[in-house]
């Protein structure tokens, strides 16, 4: 399933071998979006999307909405 999906069900499992970190999500959370791109001359153009994914306990703000 794809992230969003799993964001928006409330839970995300992250697996590395060995090791799965299951994150229990509230329905409302803070979202900051950063799109970076660099100019690399060896390798042309690199793109970075970062998501960063907010909350405090208790939080009761408006619900999340992925797209």
């Amino acid at each position: 399933a794809q992230l969003s999906e799993k964001v928006a069900d409330g839970r995300v499992t992250l697996r590395q071998v060995g090791d799965d970190l299951v994150i229990d999500l509230p329905s409302s959370m803070d979202m900051k979006v950063k799109v970076t791109r660099k100019d690399k001359p060896a390798k042309g153009m690199r793109h970075k999307l970062t998501l960063k994914l907010t909350w405090r306990d208790g939080d009761k703000d408006d619900p999340l909405a992925l797209g």
